[in-house]
Order: C-alpha cells, then sequence, then structure tokens
C-alpha cells in the first residue's frame, strides 16, 4: 500500500488563508468604490458642462427686450464644480483601470497607495468646490448659474436657454458634489483598512520567519 502524507495546517497558514480571503474581498470592494465614485464624478461634470455651454451659446442673444443673462455674472462656482469632478473622475478612473488590468503578481500595496491618493485628493478638490460654491453663490451681487435660473425657472419659461432644466441640473451637480465628498472619506478609510491588513500580516510573516530560524 503507498502510504498518504496529510498536510497538517499550521497556524501561519491559517493566518495567510484568512488574508487572502479579506484580501480579495477588500478588492472587490475597492473596484466598487472606484465604479461608484466616477460614475458620479461623471455626473456632476456632466450637469455642470451642459450649463455652462447653455450660456456661452445665449448669453449674446438679443432676441429679449430684457437680457437673457445679467451683465455681471459669475460663473467661478460651477466652473469650480466641473473641474473638481473631472479631477476626481480621471483619479478613480485610473484606480479602476489598475485594479481591473490583470497582473501575475498582487498589487495591494499599489492599489492601496492609489486609493489613498485618490481619497486625498478627492477629498480635497470637492471640499473645496461645494465651500467656494457656497462662498459665491448669489453673493456680493453677482448671480450664478444657480441662483439665476432657479430664481427665474418658473418666469422665463419660453427662452432660449431651458432655466428649469439649468436650475435642476446646478442643484444635481452640487447634491452629487456634497456626497463625493461622503464617498472620499470611505475611500480613505478603505485605503487606511487596506494598509492596517498589509502591517498586520506583514508582521505575521516576521514573527513566524523568526520561529523559523529559531528552530533550525
Amino acid at each position: 500500500m503507498i502510504s498518504q502524507a496529510h498536510f497538517i495546517p499550521t497556524d501561519q497558514d491559517e493566518l495567510e488563508a484568512e488574508y487572502l480571503l479579506k484580501r480579495n474581498r477588500l478588492h472587490f470592494v475597492r473596484i466598487g468604490f472606484f465604479t461608484l465614485v466616477l460614475a458620479g464624478s461623471l455626473a456632476a461634470v456632466g450637469c455642470t458642462a451642459h450649463p455652462l455651454l447653455v450660456y456661452h451659446r445665449s448669453h449674446a442673444q438679443v432676441d429679449w427686450w430684457l437680457p437673457l443673462w445679467p451683465q455681471h455674472f459669475d460663473l467661478r462656482p460651477t466652473v469650480a464644480l466641473c473641474v473638481a469632478g473631472g479631477v476626481t473622475a480621471g483619479l478613480n478612473l485610473v484606480g479602476l483601470v489598475v485594479a481591473l488590468v490583470p497582473s501575475p503578481r498582487p498589487r495591494t500595496k499599489l492599489l492601496n497607495i492609489i486609493t489613498a491618493v485618490a481619497g486625498i485628493v478627492g477629498l480635497v478638490v470637492t471640499v473645496f468646490g461645494v465651500a467656494y460654491f457656497n462662498a459665491l453663490d448669489g453673493k456680493r451681487g453677482r448671480d450664478t448659474l444657480l441662483s439665476w435660473t432657479c430664481q427665474w425657472s418658473d418666469v422665463v419659461k419660453s427662452a432660449p436657454a431651458d432655466f428649469r432644466r439649468i436650475c435642476i441640473e446646478s442643484k444635481f451637480s452640487l447634491d452629487m458634489m456634497v456626497l463625493l465628498v461622503i464617498f472620499e472619506v470611505m475611500t480613505l478609510g478603505l485605503a487606511a483598512w487596506g494598509f492596517y491588513m498589509e502591517l498586520k500580516m506583514a508582521k505575521a510573516r516576521r514573527r513566524a520567519n523568526e520561529k523559523v530560524d529559531d528552530l533550525s
């Protein structure tokens, strides 16, 4: 008879198996966050780019008894949201591509770094965009796309520029940017958890190697 060798897992083997399971789960959660933030950022960009396009196409029109847009108009808050959404979308697109492209070696450390950078930069630009928008929207006697179109959306229904739609899009982009702030905080938490897992596993492997050296 041929005797069969039985493999008896050690504590280190169990730790490695548990680590691989958690790492795979973290990877899928990371992909989900990258996708979610990317979709939200692109939606915010689209809902700020369209009103800007409408304004640039119609602000010089003189077919009305009254100007369609005020003379002193501030586009900076809308531009700030558009730029913040674009930066956030770009960072998360990079992270999503790196996470989805197959690799023969695990890229956990690289993905943790990308997640942390995307979270930090994304949080800074989204907070700045929201704060900048709220600081200038309708302040100092200068209207913005949001304040002006929402003020006249029920009056200028037949204007070439769809004020009601622009008002809704402007509100949506601002609300989406606030939501992205929350997502970026969660992304930072995800990155911190990834670093913690790597550090904990590195310490466990170091202790296991030290035990092997002592026995040899």
